[in-house]
């Protein structure tokens, strides 16, 4: 099961890399998680829950934020594509949000497709893709009945 999935980058992954880092010192490290994190849920969302995933994020040390961020971004240039077309099994996508050419966070509603999904039926099209409106990207908290419910029926 794909849960709020997204590709971040195409292309060179040494130059996804690189230009994640600029992006994180131009903004500063503290800021950068901030929006990353911040954006992740909506208006709606449990303030409690945010403010404790973003504190979260923001206490990640900078020496491993800085190497992590630009390699996860980097791993979808490098291996995206093959993970998907090598999932040969049954695969769930539960898709709540998605990242719009500005790179903001926007919630999805039923009907509604992304450039994500798209490669995703492409690569993989034996997938089930189904979208969980009114959530951000931390779908498996935000809407847990959904989530239980896609696992439960992979499970049987």
């Amino acid at each position: 099961m794909l849960i709020d999935g997204s590709r971040l980058a195409t292309g060179d992954a040494d130059g996804a890399r690189r230009e994640t880092r600029t992006a994180m010192e131009e903004s500063g490290y503290d800021a950068f998680f901030q929006r990353m994190f911040g954006q992740m849920f909506t208006a709606a969302s449990d303030a409690k829950t945010r403010d404790a995933i973003v504190a979260r994020a923001r206490r990640l040390p900078r020496a491993v934020g800085f190497e992590l961020v630009p390699q996860m971004i980097a791993w979808d240039s490098d291996w995206a594509e093959r993970a998907l077309r090598s999932a040969n099994m049954p695969m769930t996508v539960l898709q709540s949000t998605h990242l719009d050419d500005n790179r903001n966070r926007v919630p999805l509603q039923p009907g509604e497709t992304t450039p994500w999904l798209e490669l995703v039926k492409e690569l993989a099209p034996h997938a089930q893709i189904e979208i969980v409106p009114g959530v951000g990207h931390f779908t498996m908290m935000e809407a847990p009945q959904d989530v239980n419910r896609h696992l439960e029926a992979i499970l049987e």
